[in-house]
């Protein structure tokens, strides 16, 4: 049977108070004068409710229990003689009509105003069944004096589950705080109300003691829907609660049927609501005036007693504090894999208290004491400050979705009691967006122990504009702690987000096989794994060779450093026969045929290197650099030689030669041929040589020289400084706060339209390689920010 908890109070006798009530009779009309046949119409009256108490902060709904002998419909209008206290009367609400009997006996109707204005859905719910015929025959099978009268049973008294349950509608103006009040019973579980109503006790009161055990239930606040107030049936409902059983069952000592119950548009009383600010306490004089059609009134003056919100309705007693409740959450509807955001709100009465949301599903809500559960099926977070919900459903997810969600303060404890709750259902719809798909990789890659192994990752995306993330790890460790980067075993991995470039780095010392998920997703499909196009991939890794290697294929030379510290000389044979190139690791001296070779590559490892090319080595050559600080030396032919990692020396030989610096502050020097040299990121140090050359900084703050020859000379973006040399050169100091070397008559500066470049200055040639960056110090500053020519 449905139960309400709390305020159980044993049978009392039949009291003598009574609510005043009016004696309707037979419409009279009083004859003015015997000769015409005209009537004066009455004026309407209004029962006086009484002194009135309240507790500060709330609002209490008063009866507005009117008559008219002439049957015209009333209306009300109240002003308080208090600012702190405020009236307010609601028009519109519809009316519920309860006609009953006990023992067979009639009774005057319970005529009850439903809040159709702040609980809409309980009233259209309840309505529903009343004009269904649902409560027609049901009893009032729980009666507990001093508390409530229950209905909605059977005859048989047994409880009718064929109605659906609805949801709890509270509302800040509405607690037990009066007499009257008509609300939703329940399991004692939140959203659980379905056909079961229940009435307070008609002398119920905050301004009484708790020994007289005449106060309003107001544990019951914000766990029972408060919905509609009796104005009329006083006598009643008093004769019902006489009947009342002892607690906690209140089985009745007699039968008190319902023989009728219609809703109807009550055109006689009204409700006055009432609302004490907070913090204040006294009293107030409440004047309402009720009026008829014909322009007919009276008045009526009561007082209200603002006491305290304590169970004692006292300053001494103990403040009385309501759990919050959560603002109603309609359902929603989302997409699979995309978020959706909710935001909840919420409603506590008592200033002042924390509020804490929790979310989770309908079977792990609260699971582990944590305030976020994933459901099944979908990934939540919450902010508890801006009570911004986000909800992903996990693709390819589709289909009904619940959640719980719930509030609490923190005066109420933290398990399921403290909180108020609602389930609602997230509709997921499929998604419209395709997932991308990466392009295949080779099953197995060679790596060396200890050495980076590059593996670039590219997709296809038919969706445009969606943003992208790569992922990497064992497949057991695949997104695991929902990180796009997880190491496997024997192996660190790092990921550029910007190119999906995959660098994985065995252990040092490490052989052998390393599994690795690779897996790309976009920003429309949620964060889990099944957003995730994959490809799983093994790495053969091998032992660190411990001296560089060379061998001859396709007429090309190569030799490949370790990942220790190497040093490569490579000479021309006394006969000139044969090249010979011979390592300090420790390894043989290796001897090739010259005929057979055609070209030489070097490439070296993480260590700090030295790579030596003989003057008399003619033959083109291409060196490129690893991750240590190398030192490379061309030979006689045309050399492309490439720095990487590391604080570089790069220097060209007796041929052409193309020499770019890497990432870090690297230093690039030509020699006798037309060579190009070209500074990357760090700030480098770049000088051309004997020959024509073309001399580039790079982004950083570069030193820049020409040399002897007829050179092109270019800055670039740092603040760099900048020397032609000895022939007829073009010099341009690029976007920085450039500094000019020396220049003759046949020298060009540009200074690439920057105002602060420094002008040349009288420097004679013997500076080229000396100590100009100090007298640049002294050189006047270039204003015009346009080409300087010499002798300006």
């Amino acid at each position: 049977m449905h139960r309400l908890f709390r305020w159980m109070f044993s049978r009392r006798p039949q009291r003598p108070f009574r609510k005043v009530e009016h004696q309707r009779a037979v419409r009279a009309r009083l004859r003015l004068e015997a000769l015409e046949d005209r009537f004066v119409p009455a004026a309407p009256t209004l029962v006086n409710p009484g002194t009135i108490f309240v507790p500060a902060g709330q609002t209490i709904n008063v009866p507005l229990d009117g008559f008219d002998a002439d049957g015209d419909a009333l209306s009300y209008t109240a002003n308080s003689n208090n600012a702190s206290v405020t009236t307010s009367v609601p028009t519109g609400n519809p009316s519920l009509r309860i006609e009953t009997t006990i023992d067979g006996v009639p009774q005057d109707a319970l005529i009850l105003q439903l809040f159709q204005d702040l609980t809409p859905n309980t009233v259209a719910h309840i309505s529903n069944l009343v004009n269904n015929g649902f409560y027609d025959t049901r009893l009032f099978h729980r009666i507990i004096q001093d508390f409530v009268a229950q209905l909605g049973n059977n005859a048989a008294n047994q409880p009718d589950n064929s109605t659906p349950t609805i949801a709890d509608e509270y509302h800040a103006d509405l607690t037990f705080n009066g007499f009257g009040q008509l609300a939703m019973a329940n399991t004692g579980a939140d959203d659980s109300g379905s056909n079961q109503l229940f009435i307070t006790d008609v002398d119920l009161s905050v301004g009484n003691t708790p020994e007289s055990g005449k106060r309003p239930p107001q544990s019951l606040n914000f766990n029972h829907t408060i919905f509609g107030q009796l104005v009329q049936g006083f006598n009643a409902l008093t004769n019902i609660i006489a009947e009342g059983g002892p607690a906690p069952n209140g089985v009745p000592t007699a039968t008190v049927a319902i023989t009728n119950a219609d809703i109807f548009a009550d055109i006689e009383n009204g409700v006055l609501r009432v609302k004490a600010a907070p913090g204040f306490t006294g009293s107030a004089d409440i004047t309402v005036t009720v009026t008829d059609t014909n322009g007919d009134s009276s008045q009526q003056t009561f007082t209200v007693n603002v006491v305290p919100d304590t169970t004692d309705g006292t300053a001494l007693g103990t403040a009385v504090n309501d759990r919050p409740f959560l603002g109603n959450i309609p359902d929603q509807n989302a997409v699979s894999g995309q978020p959706l955001q909710i935001q909840l709100t919420s409603t506590d009465i008592d200033s002042g208290d924390p509020r804490f949301f929790a979310v989770g599903g309908t079977g792990n809500f609260l699971s582990g004491g944590n305030l976020v559960n994933n459901p099944t099926n979908a990934i939540v977070s919450l902010n508890q400050t801006t009570g911004i919900l986000t909800v992903t459903p996990v693709f390819p997810f589709t289909g009904p979705l619940q959640l719980k969600i719930g509030v609490r303060d923190g005066a109420h404890g933290t398990d399921l009691s403290a909180f108020d709750t609602q389930v609602i259902t997230i509709n997921v719809a499929a998604s419209t967006n395709s997932l991308p798909v990466l392009s295949p990789l080779p099953d197995t890659f060679q790596a060396i122990s200890g050495t980076p192994l590059v593996i670039d990752l590219d997709f296809t995306d038919v969706d445009a504009g969606d943003l992208h993330f790569f992922a990497a790890g064992s497949q057991a460790n695949f997104l695991s702690g929902g990180n796009l980067i997880n190491n496997p075993s024997n192996a660190s991995v790092f990921i550029d987000q910007s190119t999906g470039r995959v660098t994985v780095t065995p252990t040092v010392g490490f052989t052998g096989q390393i599994e690795l998920m690779v897996g790309v997703r976009d920003n429309a499909h949620g964060e889990t794994s099944t957003a995730f196009d994959t490809q799983v991939v093994t790495i053969n890794v091998v032992a660190s060779e411990s001296n560089p290697t060379s061998r001859v294929r396709e007429n090309k030379l190569f030799i490949r450093g370790t990942e220790l510290d190497d040093i490569i000389d490579i000479q021309l044979s006394q006969d000139n026969q044969n090249i010979v190139v011979t390592t300090s690791n420790g390894g043989t001296a290796r001897t090739f045929a010259l005929n057979s070779i055609t070209r030489i590559i070097v490439r070296t490892g993480a260590g700090n290197d030295k790579v030596t090319i003989g003057s008399s080595v003619a033959l083109r050559t291409r060196m490129t650099g690893g991750r240590g600080d190398d030192v490379f030396q061309a030979g006689g032919g045309a050399s492309i030689i490439r720095g990487n990692q590391g604080n570089d020396h790069l220097m060209g030989g007796a041929g052409k030669d193309r020499i770019k610096g890497g990432v870090d502050d690297d230093t690039l020097e030509g020699f006798g041929g037309d060579d190009r040299l070209k500074g990357k990121l760090g700030s480098d140090m770049v000088m051309g040589g004997l020959g024509n050359d073309k001399t580039r900084g790079g982004e950083g703050n570069d030193h820049v020289d020409g040399g002897a020859g007829s050179d092109h000379v270019v800055g670039m973006g740092g603040d760099d400084v900048v020397f032609g040399g000895v022939g007829v050169d073009r010099v341009r100091g690029g976007k920085g706060e450039n500094q000019y070397g020396p220049a003759d008559n046949t020298d060009e500066h540009d200074g690439f339209k920057q105002s602060r470049d420094a002008r040349p200055g009288s420097f004679t040639d013997a500076d080229l390689l000396g100590t100009r960056m100090d007298q640049l110090a002294n050189a006047p500053t270039d204003t015009t920010g346009g080409r300087i020519q010499a002798g300006d």
